[in-house]
């Protein structure tokens, strides 16, 4: 009778394959973690602005201009809007301000629909609906339109924001 013998070199490589063959589909089967919800990414920590277009575009000094980001002053650039889960946010000035009275942070309430697609932020005696066009863990685009009245055009302003 002819035995096998479990520490000959072809059998130990042979094992290790298999080893290794189970321990590559354990660690590659689906994590059992819910994905977050809209309200978990977007109270996921601070936003800074990153893109702002304008559509139909705007003519400044005589230049047409869509990337409206390009206008903003760097002390408006570096602002951070944080959401919390409570249904508070606030907007910090960040490193730059335009005048250094004023004040580092500014607080309101936010709401965000049932149907996750619209964001009501509520400042004073002001409010202004977002549409959520996109959200993920990195990055966030908020949709504001705004009628001029004195021209009567519809602006649709489309803002990038990225942790």
């Amino acid at each position: 009778i002819e035995r096998t013998n479990i520490f000959a070199p072809q059998f130990l490589t042979m094992k290790k394959y298999i080893l290794s063959v189970g321990l590559a589909a354990i660690l590659m089967m689906p994590s059992c973690k819910e994905d977050p919800t809209t309200t978990d990414l977007l109270t996921d920590g601070g936003w800074n602005i990153e893109t702002l277009t304008i559509n139909p575009s705007i003519t400044i000094n005589g230049v047409v201009i869509t990337d409206y980001y390009s206008q903003l002053y760097d002390y408006d650039k570096d602002n951070i809007l944080t959401f919390y889960s409570d249904g508070t946010y606030t907007s910090d000035e960040g490193a730059l301000k335009e005048h250094p009275s004023d004040p580092q942070t500014k607080q309101g309430n936010w709401l965000l629909s049932a149907s996750e697609d619209r964001i009501t932020v509520y400042v004073a005696q002001d409010t202004a609906v977002y549409t959520l066009a996109s959200i993920s863990e990195d990055a966030l685009t908020l949709i504001y339109s705004e009628r001029d009245s004195a021209t009567q055009i519809n602006y649709s302003f489309t803002a990038g924001f990225t942790h």
